[in-house]
């Protein structure tokens, strides 16, 4: 919404809209009645100031009409029995400031969870993590300097990896206002070109994937160790095994030969060995 300050300057800042905008909008606005003059109606004045009572009440109207203008309708309910703009203030203060536990672990969350993939350009990237971490501060609990730059850097994609080593190495001292503007002096990244990148590789890949998937893998013979057939079709696995057998047969019959010569001798000894006994008996009957 654009407004007109007492000086004529032109004021352009979006309405308050609830928790989601609060912050911004108390800066905003705060900086809008610093303009005007008008910021003592909040602050109040000090010993020494001389204004008049007439003048200090004029301020306080201006500033509480600045206010309302400036919320959204839906929150008029909050500043409809406000009389001054100190309690208009201090109404949505309370309303909008949560600084409770759950609010903390909400921005910490959202914080870790930024990644440059999700935004268009490397400003609107940067200028989120900015403004989590101005949340942070608002809430009375600042980010620490170095975890900042750590976040920065966490959500980047694997292709700034060298930038990310470049820093590391290098001998100046690293801070988040270093880290922010390296990268905004990267203006390399898109958001569209680079997602459309990656599909096309995706893509390429699937299709590489689904081509090879289904096609027939040539047999492999273990004996011989060439493709085109199985082990148990290769010539010279038959032939080995042809060979062996008939070797294993000789040896076998070979080994029955054996055993049967040596069957005849013994029975031949048994008889020769019984023919002499019996002579024997013979003579001596």
């Amino acid at each position: 919404m654009a407004t007109e300050s007492a000086s004529g300057f032109s004021v352009t800042f979006t309405k308050l809209k609830g928790q989601e905008n609060y912050i911004n909008w108390k800066f905003q606005m705060k900086n809008y009645l610093r303009h005007d003059n008008l910021w003592n109606a909040i602050s109040g004045y000090a010993d020494e100031d001389r204004t008049s009572l007439e003048e200090r009440n004029r301020r306080d109207e201006k500033a509480l009409s600045k206010i309302n203008l400036m919320v959204d309708q839906c929150y008029f309910s909050y500043l409809m029995k406000c009389e001054t703009a100190k309690k208009a203030w201090d109404a949505l203060e309370n309303a909008f400031e949560d600084k409770g536990l759950n609010r903390r672990v909400g921005l910490l969350r959202s914080l870790c969870s930024v990644r440059l993939e999700n935004f268009n350009s490397m400003e609107a990237y940067v200028n989120e993590v900015m403004s989590l971490s101005e949340k942070f501060r608002a809430v009375d609990k600042p980010v620490d300097d170095e975890f900042l730059e750590a976040i920065m850097l966490q959500g980047l994609p694997d292709t700034y990896q060298p930038m990310c080593m470049a820093l590391e190495h290098s001998v100046a001292v690293i801070t988040s206002d270093l880290v922010k503007t390296k990268l905004l002096q990267d203006t390399s990244w898109n958001r569209k070109n680079t997602q459309a990148a990656m599909f096309s590789y995706k893509q390429k890949k699937a299709n590489f994937n689904s081509s090879n998937k289904f096609k027939p893998k040539k047999p492999f013979c273990w004996n011989c160790h060439e493709a085109g057939h199985h082990k148990s079709d290769c010539t010279k696995h038959v032939q080995n095994t042809k060979a062996k057998e008939s070797s294993e047969k000789k040896s076998l019959d070979k080994s029955a030969d054996k055993d049967k010569k040596h069957e005849k001798k013994t029975e031949k000894g048994l008889f020769s060995a019984l023919s002499t006994n019996s002579s024997q008996e013979n003579l001596n009957k």
